[in-house]
C-alpha cells in the first residue's frame, strides 16, 4: 500500500489503457506517499488536462514547478493548462519564463504553436512548429501542429507530407 514507484506505474498503464479516472487515483495515491515526487505531479497534471479538468491540471503542473526549481517543460505545462483554462495572459507570461530558461523547450514550442493557429497568426504558428519539429524531429505532434497551421493556409501539400508523418511516427 505505500509502494509509491507501484502508484505512478499503475497510473501509467491506467492511462496507456485510457481508464483516466484510475489513472488519477493512482497518481495521487503515489502523491500521499510522497508529496515531493515531480513525475507524479508532472503525470497527475498530465491526466487531468486530459480530463478537461484545468484548474486542477495547473495545480499539479505549479507543484511541479515548485519542486523542480523552475524547469522550462514545468512552466510549459502549466501554460497549457492555463491557456486551455482560458487565461492566455498568464499562460504567455509562463512560456515566455520557459523560452528565457531554454529557447528550444518542445513543449513551449508547441504550446506558441497551438496558441498563434488558435489567434489566426498562422506565420508564427508555422515558426514555432517548425522549431519544435526541429527540436524533436521524432515526435509526432510537432508534425500535426506544423501541419495544422499550412492546411490553414492552404498549402495542402506540404499539410499532407506533415500529417502523413505524423501517422508515421505515432505508435
Amino acid at each position: 500500500p505505500d509502494n509509491v514507484a507501484a502508484h505512478y506505474l499503475l497510473g501509467y498503464c491506467f492511462g496507456s489503457k485510457q481508464m483516466l479516472d484510475s489513472e488519477v487515483k493512482e497518481y495521487r495515491a503515489a502523491l500521499e506517499i510522497d508529496g515531493g515526487f515531480v513525475e507524479a505531479h508532472r503525470a497527475l497534471g498530465a491526466a487531468l488536462f486530459t480530463q478537461g479538468k484545468y484548474e486542477e491540471a495547473a495545480a499539479a503542473y505549479r507543484r511541479a514547478l515548485e519542486l523542480s526549481g523552475g524547469r522550462a517543460v514545468d512552466l510549459a505545462n502549466l501554460a497549457a493548462s492555463l491557456g486551455a483554462g482560458g487565461d492566455l495572459r498568464e499562460a504567455v507570461q509562463h512560456l515566455e519564463k520557459a523560452f528565457e530558461s531554454d529557447p528550444d523547450c518542445y513543449e513551449a514550442l508547441l504550446n506558441l504553436a497551438a496558441l498563434c493557429i488558435g489567434r489566426g497568426d498562422l506565420k508564427r504558428a508555422r515558426d514555432y512548429a517548425g522549431r519544435a519539429v526541429a527540436a524533436q524531429p521524432e515526435r509526432a505532434s510537432g508534425y500535426l501542429a506544423l501541419a495544422e497551421a499550412l492546411m490553414r493556409e492552404k498549402e495542402y501539400d506540404q499539410a499532407i507530407a506533415g500529417f502523413k508523418k505524423a501517422v508515421e511516427l505515432s505508435p
